[in-house]
């Protein structure tokens, strides 16, 4: 209100144009006051286009949030689509094993039971082949040896006759 005064005392100073010592002293104190209150209101302006600049960035700094926020929601629901994935490729892949396994257990069977075939084949394959002297002495000891007795004890008693 001091202030208001002053100003007021100014004007009226001003227009009678008589100003004495007293009033020139308060009007140059309230000049001073006025030149800091301005400069207080310059500031306020800074302060104003700074905190306006300040709420522009805050707006833009939340609207990135929201996007980054979007995109990790994205991203993990690409990341849990993925985790299925891999569950699935290890579930088959831990079947193929256990298949494989299996089948080599079923080789190895497969291929001991070849080897028994095999043995029998051989087997039957040599006693398919005909051994000249085995044969031979087989017919002498089973028909000749007896034929050739049988005549010797034949001429034998025609002897003895």
């Amino acid at each position: 209100m001091d202030l208001f005064r002053s100003f007021c005392l100014l004007r009226a100073a001003k227009h009678k144009g008589v100003m004495d010592i007293e009033t020139k002293v308060a009007l140059e104190r309230h000049d001073e006051q006025i030149k800091t209150l301005f400069k207080r209101v310059d500031d306020m302006e800074d302060i104003k286009k700074f905190l306006y600049g300040l709420d522009k960035s805050y707006a833009l700094q939340s609207q990135l949030m929201t996007n980054v926020v979007e995109h990790n929601q994205r991203q993990d629901e690409r990341m849990d689509r993925q985790q299925e994935v891999i569950e699935k490729i290890n579930i088959n892949l831990t079947e193929l094993t256990e298949g494989q396994r299996k089948t080599n257990e079923e080789l190895q069977s497969l291929g001991s039971r070849i080897d028994k075939v095999e043995d029998k084949v051989d087997t039957n394959n040599e006693k398919g082949k005909i051994d000249i002297v085995v044969t031979a002495k087989n017919i002498i000891l089973k028909f000749l040896f007896p034929t050739g007795a049988l005549y010797g004890i034949i001429e034998l008693i025609k002897g003895l006759r």
